[in-house]
Parts: structure tokens; C-alpha cells; sequence
């Protein structure tokens, strides 16, 4: 197996091993999955799709103390996903601090081989996250897609396009073997309403 795909919904694709689970698990353990690999299987993945969420504080993140994604030493390209949905009463502050320290985790200890990365997060992983991580992923990336628009209602504004221009500029400091522009979007923009033209 060389491509792994770990979601609620993971895409039927040919050549492609699927590990589905239901939105009323605990989308945590997308990553305790990638940690029950065993090493001679980590080491021949070369594609992983993560879509990761966290339903309960208390739920555990890991399985193992080594760090999180060492093994995968052939991974060449990650889509990480965070979805809209998991813990959102008390102790969510917690739950975000945990499953993005752990997404950050993973991207480090992969990119070493690492050259395409996607990440679309609509909650637990943001801006100064990825401005953390991007100087030691970026260098040797061909590829960059970062989705970080938090979760809204449609026809809201949401984010600010500063962290877009923040991100997109550390994608140039950092990420000097692209071979496409990156696509980096931290905000979205209220559509404008027709009475805008009367202003």
C-alpha cells in the first residue's frame, strides 16, 4: 500500500487504501491510525490523506511516544484536513491546542521527504501555526495549498487578509523550490451587495 486516505468520507479512488470512519466517532483517531502502522508499512507510504476532528476533550490523540508520523520516511505528499466539526462546549480551547500541536508535529517529522502539501483547516490550525512550521516543511516543497478559513456562515466575512498576506509572504521566504505559485487563503470576503454601487 502506497496510498492511504484516513476521513469520514474517504473518496473511492483506484490503487488507493480506504479507512472510512462516521462524523459521530472521534475524528481523533485519524491519528492514532497513522501511529498503528507498522514501520515496514510506514515506510512505503508515499500519499496520506488525513481528515482529523476532535468530539471529546478527554479523548486520547496518541497511542505511542515516539514522534508522531517519524516512520512515514518515503511520504511525499500529505492532505491534511481539519473539518467543522468535534468539541465546541467547554474545554475546546484544550482540544485545539492538542490536535494542532499534533497536525504541526506530523508536517515536521515528514518533510524531509515531503513535496506536496495540502492542508484545508476550517478549525484547530491557523495562521501563526503554519508560519511556525513553514521554515522547516517549505525548502524542499513542490507544491502548496493552504485553506486556513475558519468555518462560517455563508455570505460572511471571515479572517483577516493580512494572515492571507502573512502566509503568502512566507511561502516566498521559505519555499524556494516551487514549481507552481502557492495557493494560500486565510480570509474570506463578504460578497458585495448590489447597493455597494450606489455608495
Amino acid at each position: 500500500v502506497h496510498e492511504l486516505c484516513i476521513s469520514s468520507a474517504a473518496p473511492a479512488d483506484e490503487g488507493r487504501f480506504r479507512v472510512s470512519f462516521s462524523r459521530d466517532c472521534d475524528g481523533a483517531q485519524a491519528h492514532r491510525i497513522i501511529e498503528s502502522i507498522s514501520a515496514r508499512h510506514a515506510g512505503e507510504l508515499t500519499h496520506l490523506t488525513v481528515g482529523a476532528w476532535h468530539v471529546r476533550v478527554e479523548a486520547p490523540l496518541r497511542v505511542r511516544d515516539d514522534a508522531h508520523g517519524a516512520r512515514l520516511t518515503a511520504l511525499h505528499t500529505l492532505d491534511l484536513r481539519h473539518t467543522p466539526a468535534g468539541w465546541m462546549s467547554r474545554g475546546e480551547d484544550e482540544a485545539d491546542t492538542k490536535l494542532s500541536s499534533l497536525a504541526l508535529e506530523l508536517i515536521r517529522n515528514v518533510a524531509p521527504s515531503l513535496r506536496h502539501l495540502s492542508v484545508t483547516a476550517r478549525t484547530k490550525l491557523h495562521t501563526d501555526d503554519m508560519l511556525e512550521v513553514l521554515p522547516a516543511v517549505g525548502p524542499t516543497l513542490h507544491s502548496l495549498a493552504l485553506d486556513l478559513v475558519l468555518h462560517h456562515s455563508p455570505g460572511k466575512a471571515v479572517g483577516d487578509p493580512a494572515d492571507t498576506r502573512r502566509l503568502q509572504e512566507a511561502a516566498q521566504l521559505h519555499c524556494s523550490a516551487l514549481r507552481a505559485p502557492a495557493r494560500i487563503v486565510c480570509h474570506n470576503d463578504a460578497p458585495s451587495s448590489p447597493d455597494d454601487d450606489h455608495l
